[in-house]
């Protein structure tokens, strides 16, 4: 379990020009992500630090496929981005339908660089290694897979990952 201590100011009167402090504490377990909403606005957002948030396209098999395959090592939170609402994650639902998004605490990581991310956290770290030093390349080649989700490369990978899982 974890101790948090959050203070913020959620209600604001116009007419008096003040504000009305709240002093929460909150006992989590480590292994969870909890936040504190008022009035659609997020406050406090708990990430546990060995658990990554993934935001993908729950209508991609491809994205499906891989995030079983995740699954079977590794513990992830997924959530498709039709599910959701971006903004509670600090992102667009622009952003999210163009790549898959993964969350590590306070970091936020997009398309490539999340599937690198991904990797290393299922303990495929060679892979992820290859993937961020190719740079520019695994970007490109990541784009490609995105943008041509019906190709027949794209669609072995995607029976592959699921003959995996």
């Amino acid at each position: 379990m974890k101790f948090f201590s959050y203070r913020f100011q959620p209600f604001v009167d116009s007419t008096q020009s003040s504000t009305r402090d709240i002093n929460v504490i909150l006992i989590l377990p480590t292994d969870a992500e909890w936040s504190i909403t008022v009035s659609g606005k997020r406050y406090l957002r708990v990430v546990a630090e060995n658990i990554i948030t993934v935001i993908y396209d729950g209508q991609c098999r491809l994205c499906q496929a891989s995030i079983n395959w995740l699954q079977l090592k590794c513990e992830i939170t997924a959530h498709s981005f039709y599910e959701i609402n971006p903004a509670d994650f600090q992102l667009t639902l622009e952003e999210c339908k163009r790549q898959v998004i993964a969350i590590k605490g306070d970091q936020i990581y997009k398309g490539a660089d999340a599937v690198a991310v991904l990797l290393k956290h299922r303990g495929n770290t060679v892979m992820a290694s290859l993937l961020k030093a190719s740079g520019p390349l695994g970007r490109s080649g990541y784009r490609w897979v995105a943008n041509h989700r019906n190709s027949v490369p794209v669609r072995l990978l995607t029976r592959l990952l699921g003959r995996l899982s």
